[in-house]
């Protein structure tokens, strides 16, 4: 555990100690430009030295005696919570609304049949441990459960093979009414115990659904998902939650994503493979964004003069990024903020700054350690 450090407001702009401040020039108008914007209402963004070094004391009389040192961020391994819509409006071609009441049915490759797909090929990956669970969950009598204890034990836990996910994905058949808070609810317990069991990896809610129609259970969908999964990330250990629609209007499922910490995605109903164009959303939304604090000799002065920087594809510099509060501070396109601003352990980057980072190839993230005034 890292020695417990008060964040003063005093200590959040970072100063070079040669005696000058430098922030490296950035190009307007691109990605890049967008990043290094200081978010609106967060904290100051701060400068750093373009060159790293070594620094041995804080109190080092020579002021060329101490420069910024910087470290290679290298995100936490997700594990990845699919929650998959197999409500039987799934039974439709993606990015169409359609009815199954005795209507013709539009054509083209299902909704179910591009996500059972597009899972099955995802949990081959490596990279990524990944548990399975399916919504609604009918009863015996083919009424769908409620119960969000009905959800919390998912069809595949994680750690279960590979090959499992493509016989359990096979015999999933699209049936019953539309709803979410439950098996939301359900899904987040699993989650958050994985990530208290796992501190050392970063937790992922991935939502995949056709979006909302009917409510099987009279919730009140939006604003309950909303508040749970807002609750989750900004708990201890924090659990993301993103959304992938399967039409193309993510409607207010947006804000579900977006309090979940994440940037929502949908797939392409023009896609001409849409097998691939959902796979390649769920590869997306799982990109690592929280990084670890580094191991430093001075825990201290790393806490309390710790900045970011980021590189945006294979050419350029490094430029700074704006710390801000908490995640709902986020709203400017750039920014980064501690897992907790008391005992922090993590890093976590801004929606918008993590999809920009993690969809430009060759971008990259550095952590700096700044001198003290």
């Amino acid at each position: 555990m890292r020695p417990r450090t008060p964040f003063p407001l005093a200590y959040l702009m970072i100063v070079a100690c040669s005696g000058r401040t430098t922030t490296p020039p950035v190009e307007s108008g691109g990605d890049a430009a967008n990043l290094v914007d200081a978010a609106d209402g967060g904290e100051e963004s701060p400068a750093s030295e373009d060159a790293s070094g070594t620094a041995d004391s804080d109190d080092a009389s020579d002021e060329g005696a101490c420069v910024a040192e910087f470290y290679e961020g290298k995100p936490l391994p997700v594990d990845i919570y699919i929650l998959a819509d197999s409500s039987g409006i799934t039974d439709c071609p993606i990015g169409a609304w359609c009815y199954l009441d005795g209507g013709t049915r539009p054509p083209g490759e299902t909704q179910w049949s591009a996500v059972a797909h597009a899972i099955d090929s995802f949990a081959m990956d490596p990279r990524a441990g990944v548990a399975l669970g399916f919504f609604p969950r009918l009863s015996g009598g083919g009424s769908v459960s409620c119960l969000a204890e009905d959800y919390a034990v998912p069809h595949l836990p994680f750690g279960s093979p590979s090959s499992s996910f493509t016989s359990v994905l096979g015999a999933q058949i699209p049936r019953g009414g539309w709803l979410l808070a439950a098996p939301l609810e359900g899904a987040l317990r699993y989650a958050k115990t994985r990530a208290k069991d796992n501190p050392g990896r970063q937790a992922l809610v991935a939502i995949m659904t056709h979006g909302f129609e009917t409510n099987a259970c009279n919730e009140d969908t939006i604003a309950n998902a909303t508040e749970l999964v807002a609750r989750a990330f900004a708990s201890a250990p924090p659990v993301k939650t993103t959304v992938i629609s399967l039409l193309p209007s993510l409607a207010d499922l947006r804000h579900v994503a977006e309090a979940g910490g994440t940037f929502p995605y949908s797939v392409n109903s023009s896609s001409a493979d849409p097998r691939a164009e959902t796979f390649a959303q769920l590869r997306a939304a799982s990109a690592p964004c929280d990084y670890p604090i580094p191991d430093t000799p001075n825990p201290s002065r790393t806490l309390l003069a710790l900045f970011l920087e980021v590189r945006i594809g294979n050419l350029g510099a490094f430029s700074p990024i704006a710390r801000v509060a908490n995640a709902e501070r986020c709203a400017a396109p750039a920014g980064w903020f501690y897992n907790d601003n008391a005992d922090p352990s993590r890093v976590t980057l801004c929606p918008e700054t993590c999809r920009t980072v993690t969809t430009t190839a060759g971008s990259a993230v550095r952590m700096g350690v700044g001198c003290l005034n």
